[in-house]
Formats: C-alpha cells, sequence, structure tokens
C-alpha cells in the first residue's frame, strides 16, 4: 500500500467553474449518471497529479511553469511548486490562449 501523498492539490476557482459549466453540460446533454461517471474521471485525473507532477506537457507558450494534462474531453492546466495548482480546466477545443494565465 503506498502512503497518502504530503503535497497538496489547489483548485483556483476559475477552474472550479470550469468543472461545474463541464459537469451541468454533460448533465443536460446526457444526464445524471454520465455526470457522475465524468465527475469522477476529472476529479481522478487532477489527483494523479499529487504523485505524478510531471504527467502533463510543458507548456510554457501559456506561462512559465505550466503543464497540460489531457482529461477525457478536457484539459487540465495547472503548475508545480510547493504543492499542485490547478488553474483552468478547458474543453479540448477551446483556445488556451488568452483563457489560461497564472
Amino acid at each position: 500500500m503506498t502512503a497518502p501523498s504530503a503535497r497538496q492539490l489547489t483548485i483556483l476557482e476559475q477552474a472550479r467553474r470550469d468543472v461545474r459549466d463541464a459537469l451541468r453540460y454533460t448533465r443536460l446533454q446526457w444526464g445524471t449518471e454520465q455526470r457522475s461517471r465524468y465527475r469522477v474521471r476529472l476529479n481522478r485525473a487532477m489527483r494523479s497529479l499529487l504523485d505524478h507532477p510531471d504527467l502533463g506537457v510543458p507548456r510554457p507558450d501559456l506561462f512559465e511553469g505550466c503543464r497540460s494534462l489531457p482529461a477525457e474531453q478536457h484539459v487540465v492546466f495547472y503548475r508545480v511548486a510547493e504543492d499542485r495548482v490547478v488553474v483552468r480546466v478547458l474543453h479540448v477545443r477551446q483556445d488556451a490562449v488568452g483563457k489560461v494565465t497564472r
């Protein structure tokens, strides 16, 4: 069994809104059950950053230290410091330039 990570996952308010919007859309389009499954998958992807912070692709074009991790039909944008900070969670079709900032 693995010891729990001492690192913290901080999800900024804008990222929380992004996830709420994605889950609301999922519920309206595909129902409550699919919304629940999608929520689990998004949360699992974000939690994976605690133990595997280099999982994502470096995105220095957005800001120094930015990385992105695909999660289903969304992309988690984050930075690694003492903790992991999720900055935005955007749909794969959204352009991150101008939306993802420190």
